[in-house]
């Protein structure tokens, strides 16, 4: 369904997004690493706490993508969800206006075939009285 594709979607951009973040953070470090000037760290000790730290924040933000993506999900399965008891309620609600309109029908075919046989009778009532007088 569409959600798979969108499952998949997103686990791509995932780990696209994991790519670019430790690409920048080599070639920040490649840079930073290359300088030698006076005052500047760039011991290995500090090269990798930098990556750590960078890779620490990568790692938060990558974890609240996939908690936003998660509850995205979820509501998504939700609206889903709703939408096929809306379809399966509309469904059930033509069916009985369906059967309601067959007994409206068959009421009035009842009241005309009623009103054809009191008809009858009263015609039938007049017609004795006529014959019953002199």
């Amino acid at each position: 369904m569409e959600n798979e594709q969108k499952k998949s979607n997103n686990s791509n951009r995932f780990y696209i997004i994991v790519f670019v973040v430790l690409l920048c953070a080599g070639i920040y470090c490649a840079v930073r690493g290359c300088g030698n000037e006076t005052g500047s760290d760039n011991s290995s000790a500090a090269t990798v706490d930098r990556i750590k730290d960078s890779a620490g924040t990568a790692a938060g933000n990558i974890a609240d993508a996939a908690r936003e993506n998660y509850n995205a999900e979820k509501a998504i399965q939700r609206a889903d969800d709703e939408l096929e008891r809306s379809q399966t309620a509309a469904e059930n609600s033509t069916e009985r206006i369906n059967r309601i309109e067959q007994l409206v029908k068959e009421c009035i075919d009842g009241n005309r075939q009623a009103l054809d046989i009191m008809q009858r009778i009263e015609a039938a009532n007049t017609a004795g009285k006529e014959k019953s007088q002199p």
